[in-house]
């Protein structure tokens, strides 16, 4: 596809995005191009990369069904059940999720990367929180999925441990999280909205890592000094740095 090479981001709404800032800060001197592909329609935001794009990450609402859009999918992605970035290699497309590593090297930098013995509440079973799941799981916690459809998160919870092999793995409803949150060492919040019940969750010392960055639902009046709270702007920083490297060490 030439010298120049061409990187974007699909989703709906996306004009918020840091994404093509981020990559041109980290980028410095580059020819290659990363824009948005701003559209409600997936069919068409994938028809519009498969013309024009070597490689796009993808967010929601997109991330479960760009993985239909994907000829090969690697390991993780397929017991995720969601894709955050899909590249054309090898003449077909494969994706990927580097939301998993996202969070591993976001919890890892502030807290270490051994957390047998601890436990993380997942607060949300969309693609992001699928992701959290497995990389909570991956650093050794016991992981709890909380989710409005409780029977969405003992699906996949079950998935977790039939596939992937974890064994510390269950599932709660929304209702149920509030109650019990206070028994979890890491909170990892991955809802867009807020949930009845989170002003009165006791963050105390806890670990907190939320997604949503441009429109946090746990605000400073909520947590206390004790709390280690971790912006999202952290996780999309480290899976972006995940994700370039597949855009530069896979050729197209």
């Amino acid at each position: 596809m030439g010298n120049i090479r061409h990187f974007g981001l699909i989703g709906h709404p996306i004009s918020h995005s840091q994404s093509p800032a981020l990559f041109y800060e980290n980028h410095p001197g580059t020819e290659d191009r990363y824009d948005l592909i701003e559209t409600p329609d997936f069919d068409e935001a994938i028809s519009i990369f498969k013309r024009d794009f070597d490689a796009i990450n993808v967010t929601a609402p997109f991330k479960e069904r760009a993985m239909l859009a994907a000829d090969t999918l690697e390991k993780e992605c397929e017991l995720c059940g969601a894709t955050n970035l899909l590249k054309k290699v090898n003449g077909g497309i494969r994706g990927y999720n580097t939301d998993i590593d996202g969070v591993y090297r976001t919890i890892a930098a502030h807290s270490g990367e051994a957390q047998y013995g601890r436990s993380a509440l997942v607060i949300g079973c969309g693609g992001a929180g699928k992701a959290a799941a497995i990389a909570m799981a991956k650093l050794g916690c016991k992981v709890t999925i909380a989710n409005r459809s409780l029977r969405k998160g003992e699906l996949f919870a079950q998935r977790l441990i039939s596939i992937g092999g974890y064994d510390r793995i269950d599932a709660v409803s929304l209702e149920k999280a509030v109650e019990i949150a206070d028994l979890y060492d890491f909170i990892i919040y991955t809802l867009p909205v807020s949930i009845e019940g989170l002003s009165k969750i006791d963050f105390g010392d806890k670990v907190v890592l939320e997604a949503n960055y441009r429109d946090p639902q746990i605000t400073p009046s909520i947590i206390k000094e004790t709390t280690l709270y971790i912006s999202g702007k952290e996780w999309l920083l480290h899976q972006a740095v995940s994700a370039w490297d597949i855009f530069y060490t896979t050729s197209c």
